[in-house]
Formats: structure tokens, C-alpha cells, sequence
């Protein structure tokens, strides 16, 4: 790999890689390193990988990250650059990857560290998600308070009109003493249903205020 692209890895912070790739029985299954900069070793931590192969650094990653050997194979066989972000659990970290091939049998991969991007947006997702639990929460509050106002001006509704109504017979209208007695105290049971409706409402009010 050193006579591709020397200028441009010698001056990168990104992390780059060259790697040959590794056939069994016409097969694509491993690659080597062929090539890396110093950027590779900061931003994964790793050291020595120049002629090892990829399962030899890194155990194990085929099983946890299947897609990672897919892309390299896929940029490998049809010459088409690849870009793409992956989570490598091997190393716990967040990559952008940009893959090319630069010639038969070899791919370069070009990438930067963006565990800290992810994070944040991770961090943003959550406390969006949040804001949303409590735009509903106060949207239901909101719906419930309504319909329970709407529920209590029926209750009060009812027996006011049965008072005022009435009332307004005993003033208006000659009447025995038995229709006296009986509007009399159905004014009263209203007058009752009203004073327990009161106090409903204040025992509501002092256990939203925590009393």
C-alpha cells in the first residue's frame, strides 16, 4: 500500500488503514494490515496490527459486527467507496468510515472517532423523549381537568336549577301546605347534594396541594 496515497496519510488526524484482503477457496474471509498512520493508533487505542490480520487484533469481531467484513467485502468486489457509521463493540467506540479500493484485492478505510457525537445525540434523543412524555402528560392532564369541569358544572347545574325553580313556585304560586312541605325539601336535598359536592372539591384541592 505505501505507493498509494503517501502525501494524504502522512498529514491526516483521521485514522487510515490499508489492508489486503484474504481468500480461502476464492472466498473473501479476513483481511491483513498492510499499511497504517498514527491516527489509527490514537483513535483506537491499538498498536503492532502492520501484518496481522483483523481477527488476529481484534477476536472475535466478525460475530459482533458481521456488517463490518460485509462492507469491506462489498467495496472489495464491485470498486464502489462505501461510507458508513458503526458501532464497534471490540473497542466501545463510534466510527465514521469512509471505505475506497484502491486497487484489486486491497481497500483503504479512512475514518474519525465519533463516540462523542453519538453520546450527545444519544443524550439529545433521551431528553427529547422526555420533553414528549411530559408534552402528553400535560396534554392528558389538561383533557382530564376539562372534562372533569365539565362533569362538576353538570353536578352543580342540576340541583342549582332545582333550587331556583322551586324557590321561585314558593314565591309566585298559592300552594297547600303538603306542595309547601314537599318543594321545601326538595330545595333541601339539592341544597345537600350541593354542600357535598363542596366539600368534594376541597378534599380534591388540599390532596393536589399535598395536605
Amino acid at each position: 500500500c505505501e505507493k498509494h496515497h503517501r502525501n494524504l496519510i502522512d498529514y491526516i488526524s483521521n485514522g487510515y488503514i490499508c489492508s489486503r484482503m484474504i481468500f480461502e477457496e476464492g472466498r473473501p474471509v479476513d483481511f491483513i494490515h498492510e499499511e497504517v498512520n498514527e491516527g489509527f493508533e490514537k483513535l483506537t487505542g491499538l498498536s503492532n496490527v502492520v501484518g496481522r490480520r483483523v481477527t488476529e487484533v481484534l477476536p472475535g469481531i466478525f460475530d459482533s459486527n458481521p456488517e463490518f467484513l460485509e462492507k469491506h467485502i462489498r467495496v472489495v468486489e464491485s470498486g464502489i467507496p462505501d461510507h458508513f457509521e458503526i458501532y464497534l463493540k471490540a473497542l466501545n467506540k463510534w466510527f465514521s468510515v469512509s471505505l475506497y479500493s484502491p486497487e484489486k484485492g486491497y481497500i483503504v478505510a479512512i475514518f474519525d472517532d465519533i463516540t462523542d457525537r453519538k453520546l450527545a445525540e444519544n443524550q439529545q434523543n433521551h431528553l427529547l423523549s422526555e420533553l414528549i412524555i411530559a408534552k402528553d402528560t400535560v396534554e392528558e392532564k389538561d383533557r382530564l381537568k376539562t372534562e372533569f369541569l365539565a362533569y362538576i358544572s353538570h353536578e352543580i347545574r342540576s340541583p342549582m336549577t332545582c333550587i331556583i325553580g322551586y324557590s321561585e313556585l314558593l314565591k309566585t304560586r298559592r300552594l297547600s301546605i303538603d306542595e309547601k312541605v314537599k318543594y321545601i325539601d326538595l330545595i333541601y336535598q339539592s341544597s345537600q347534594r350541593l354542600l357535598h359536592l363542596t366539600n368534594d372539591l376541597n378534599n380534591i384541592s388540599r390532596i393536589e396541594a399535598g395536605e
